[in-house]
């Protein structure tokens, strides 16, 4: 696991004790990385004029999901759509979580950069389960990653994770144990399967009480319409702000730490965890 810490004393007075998030949904044009900078840097900049101090974009936004052309647009983060994330996260003064690709050597990851309001870069997260399901064949074209991530944003912990990862409860479950407040989900999430995106948003909200910040894109790409549809949950369900499923915009937020620890002190879910009983069970099934 890697966990980043940018926690200041001036970030803790900036934010006091609550926070506007906001999450930008955008479409995005295969392999055109200049058009899909304006497009981010636009939905930072909007972030910024609406008063957040944080903005969550989706998953590999600097080239939209070309598949059929990644290994040859997949960006180097020595400037570029990662230079450019910089220079915006440095201009407006938010934190700025976006989806990127990254060539690192012979390999291409499906990454999170998470940068700070001086525009370092905080904490990087590297997609750890691939979807291979119709047109969505990841393992062909990305390594996977090892790691689970948490960065510190004011007096919060956040967990990020990309699209297909939402599918699986046990990573999120690790990064609540690892002590995450927030749940990200930078996501480029097809139409055809957005009630799966909009019940387990929600669910896995509800099941570590965290919040949950999905930041999904719209739009048409080599024949498949994603779904939109970015949300903002609770840790007890309840949806803040949602958008349609084709619209760019922003969805906003404010998120407290006492709404999540009013929430774990109504229902006392984590002190009645019985992790003896998983490790048995699990190591039953490995037996047989």
């Amino acid at each position: 696991m890697v966990t980043t810490r940018i926690v200041t004393s001036r970030l803790k007075r900036e934010y006091g004790n609550t926070m506007k998030v906001g999450l930008g949904q955008i479409a995005c044009r295969p392999a055109d990385v200049e058009a899909n900078v304006r497009s981010l840097t636009s939905a930072v900049q909007r972030a910024a004029d609406e008063g957040c101090s944080v903005v969550v974009l989706p998953e590999v936004a600097d080239v939209g999901y070309a598949m059929s052309r990644m290994s040859e647009v997949a960006g180097s983060w020595d400037g570029g759509a990662f230079g450019a994330m910089c220079e915006i996260a440095r201009s407006t003064g938010l934190h700025v979580i976006c989806g990127l690709t990254e060539r690192d050597g012979p390999h291409v990851f499906n990454s999170l950069a998470a940068i700070s309001p001086e525009g370092i870069l905080a904490a990087k997260y590297r997609k750890i389960h691939l979807i291979d399901a119709g047109a969505f064949q990841e393992s062909r074209r990305f390594q996977a990653g090892e790691d689970l991530v948490t960065v510190s944003i004011g007096d919060l912990t956040w967990g990020l994770m990309i699209c297909y990862d939402l599918r699986f409860a046990e990573l999120a479950r690790a990064l609540m144990h690892r002590g995450a407040d927030i749940l990200v989900y930078s996501s480029a999430w097809p139409k055809s399967r957005i009630t799966h995106w909009q019940t387990m948003t929600r669910a896995r909200a509800v099941e570590s009480q965290v919040y949950v910040l999905g930041a999904n894109r719209t739009g048409t790409e080599e024949d498949i319409v994603f779904g939109g549809c970015s949300v903002a949950v609770d840790p007890y369900g309840a949806v803040l702000d949602e958008a349609d499923g084709d619209e760019e915009t922003l969805v906003t937020a404010e998120i407290t730490k006492s709404r999540i620890e009013e929430v774990r002190g109504e229902v006392p879910v984590r002190s009645a965890l019985r992790h003896d009983l998983y490790a048995r069970f699990a190591q039953r099934q490995r037996d047989n």
